[in-house]
């Protein structure tokens, strides 16, 4: 491509530098278009997401299942980079075959708000007096940090009632999805210049597990 290496400098043949990491949300607060497709390119290629389950379970019993989150393509760790600011999730919904939702979990709120509960990722900073900031001259704790290592996974299990009724079979979806910031935290630091943060996709899997 070309470009210049000054302002008023000759135009010539230049190697794109490209700092983009995971900010997806690049054309919104730069019109940078090409640096957030890259960014999204980048957050599909960093993990790969895998679901271990029974081959059966029975009809209104609870079922358990782990949920196993691989660092694939990261050469750090993720979430990573404003780690406090980063929010990486695992959806998860347990479907019936008409589609009905018998269990989610990790489904964000009418404002956007990550529940407490999720099989999540990121960091929680403190200041002196205990209170939560993103303020990094306020940080004076790191209360609670979970990230996951390059080659490494994360492993939790969950357990989920199924109501009686349900047949043949149900499915198991998960989709590990990431944002840069969360809404409240993009509103703190951008008044009313505040946007939507995108939500990427990151990978998703899903099993299928037979009902007796």
């Amino acid at each position: 491509m070309e470009g210049r290496s000054a302002s008023e400098g000759p135009l010539r043949k230049v190697r794109p530098h490209y700092f983009v990491g995971g900010n997806s949300n690049a054309e919104t607060l730069a019109g940078g278009k090409e640096h957030a497709r890259i960014a999204v390119e980048r957050l599909k290629s960093a993990a790969r997401l895998e679901l271990v389950t029974p081959q059966s379970v029975r009809s209104g019993k609870p079922i358990s299942f782990d949920v196993l989150v691989h660092n694939i393509g990261a050469g750090h760790n993720i979430p990573s980079g404003g780690t406090e600011l980063r929010e990486m999730w695992v959806d998860l919904r347990i479907i019936d075959q008409s589609g009905k939702v018998l269990f989610q979990n990790g489904k964000l709120d009418a404002d956007g708000k990550l529940p407490q509960n999720a099989i999540r990722f990121g960091a929680l900073t403190t200041d002196a007096k205990g209170n939560h900031t993103y303020k990094l001259w306020e940080v004076t704790k790191l209360a609670w940090k979970r990230t996951i290592p390059p080659k490494e996974f994360s492993h939790d299990t969950v357990t989920a009632a199924l109501p009686e009724g349900v047949r043949d079979k149900v499915t198991i979806e998960a989709r590990l999805l990431y944002r840069s910031a969360s809404p409240d935290v993009v509103k703190q630091f951008m008044g009313d210049k505040a946007f939507e943060p995108q939500v990427v996709e990151m990978t998703r899997a899903a099993a299928s597990v037979a009902v007796e």
